[in-house]
């Protein structure tokens, strides 16, 4: 449990474990009203499944169809359940899908794609994709059942789906605090709340905060009650079970943020260079040698000088 002095209680998501897309045969249909047939039926439309579905479409050798199901009534995952103030962390180019650049969609003169930008680019995904003369049919407010090889679609109806392949594009889902429960509990007098609805709280006079977590959302929560509603430091506490790498938005000119693969180059040239054994490549030493290298490039910073983070969830922020 937890009994704090404090006013409102503010629990950041968590991600899921893991971070894979899961290809299945198609089981024989069952138990549905009605039945149709594709060749690749994608079970979410998140980041994951949306990226799928547009390389697909992209590099396969001939026309194929797909039925895009997702239990939200348009794409987007969990950007249809976040919070008004969030932004993309990163720069929208390193964001989006293969065919279409989500700078595009952005007005925020450094490229931080709002809520309501994304959702937006996911939309016009997906008439693109028909425009383009692609067979791809979005099923909103369904829930597949695997077993069954069928969903139920928005008015109660089952529909079963013959499939060559089912494509499970949920593995990277969040857990959200808006969606689900606490797995703990707190004394009396503790407003619990997920950062959603931190806006229309506003800041209460005399207001005490307790922020649980250290990722992006956590930070986004701090930053929202210090600039925004601008609450004080000694009014505000921050739970951080891991101390975090962050991002620099604003490395010196003229370097700029490393993709993914840039990061792992450094990790290669800074092993390289100490002359590390094969075997160090699996070590947590291997990573933190990358980011000691991008730490002296003035590429990433740390929250607390002097202590050396474990974790790494690439979120971008200014000094």
């Amino acid at each position: 449990s937890l009994s704090m002095a404090v006013g409102l209680l503010l629990i950041p998501h968590n991600f899921a474990a893991l971070s894979r897309l899961a290809v299945r045969s198609s089981p024989l249909v069952s138990m549905a009203t009605e039945t149709s047939s594709c060749d690749y039926l994608v079970v979410g439309a998140g980041a994951s499944g949306m990226s799928f579905v547009d390389t697909l479409l992209l590099h396969a050798p001939e026309p194929v169809s797909v039925t895009l199901l997702d239990k939200r009534e348009q794409p987007g995952g969990h950007w249809n359940d976040a919070y008004d103030y969030v932004t993309l962390h990163q720069p929208a180019r390193n964001y989006g899908v293969e065919s279409t650049a989500l700078e595009a969609f952005t007005q925020h003169p450094e490229k931080l794609a709002s809520r309501d930008e994304i959702l937006d680019y996911y939309r016009s995904l997906l008439s693109r994709w028909g425009e383009a003369g692609h067979r791809v049919s979005f099923v909103g407010g369904a829930a597949y059942d695997f077993g069954s090889a069928s969903y139920v679609d928005a008015s109660g109806s089952r529909v079963g789906v013959d499939a060559s392949k089912v494509v499970d594009a949920r593995y990277t889902e969040n857990d959200l605090p808006l969606l689900v429960p606490p797995k703990f509990s707190v004394g009396d007098g503790v407003d619990l709340i997920p950062p959603n609805q931190l806006p229309a709280r506003g800041a209460g006079e005399g207001r005490r905060y307790c922020v649980l977590g250290g990722g992006k959302t956590g930070q986004d929560a701090v930053l929202f009650l210090r600039q925004t509603l601008g609450v004080p430091l000694d009014r505000i506490a921050w739970v951080v079970p891991h101390l975090p790498w962050i991002t620099a938005r604003d490395p010196p000119s003229p370097l700029r943020q490393n993709t993914c693969i840039e990061f792992i180059a450094s990790a290669l040239e800074a092993h390289a260079a100490a002359g590390s054994p094969p075997s160090a490549l699996s070590s947590s030493a291997f990573l933190q040698s990358a980011f000691a290298k991008l730490e002296e490039e003035g590429k990433v910073y740390r929250l607390l000088p002097g202590e050396t983070p474990t974790k790494f969830m690439d979120a971008t922020l200014n000094r």
